[in-house]
């Protein structure tokens, strides 16, 4: 009879573990959202100019190098400000989780709450510096910031066990 291995993670996800995974969440999109807010103030710009020499193509370059940063930095702050509402006014994130992983699959556990996640059913897995997100839809991910786990063997144990589950659906998560 083969026993399967269980990793065991437990613990209260911050408003800064929330924060950070939402600048994950978005950071591709609010990168597209500069650049073609960058070409677009460009294009017309240059459209609607008479001549073009250095100094004006100069100009219009770093007009809209500033506008776009400017409408960037507005879609981080309404990004932070929505994430911030949605955290506190979600009861159920703010308890502590429990996890339990194996070769099975995720059991998650929310007070007297309990799901049960295959492997299968986890559409992408992300390691980032400070938490490993795994994404069960485009929108929705189960958080697991690095101080949920006792030490880096029980972290390793982890990444072992997501790369052997996941296989090819993992992003920066190599075996150890």
């Amino acid at each position: 009879m083969e026993i399967k291995s269980e990793i065991n993670v437990s613990g209260l996800l911050t408003l800064h573990d929330y924060k950070q995974y939402t600048r994950y969440h978005t950071k591709m999109r609010q990168l597209i959202s500069f650049l073609i807010i960058f070409v677009v103030l460009i294009l017309v710009n240059l459209r609607n100019l008479d001549t073009l020499d250095i100094a004006t193509i100069f100009f219009v370059f770093i007009f809209s190098v500033i506008f776009a940063g400017i409408l960037l930095f507005y879609m981080k702050f309404i990004t932070m400000w929505r994430s911030t509402k949605e955290y506190k006014s979600d009861q159920l994130i703010q308890r502590e989780i429990h996890y339990t992983f194996s070769e099975d699959g995720v059991i998650q556990q929310n007070g007297r709450s309990r799901s049960y996640i295959e492997w299968h059913d986890i559409r992408k897995g992300y390691e980032h510096p400070d938490m490993y997100l795994l994404y069960l839809s485009k929108n929705k991910a189960i958080i697991l910031p690095k101080d949920f786990f006792d030490d880096g063997e029980h972290r390793r144990n982890f990444r072992s066990l997501l790369k052997k589950c996941l296989g090819d659906r993992t992003v920066g998560i190599e075996k150890n």
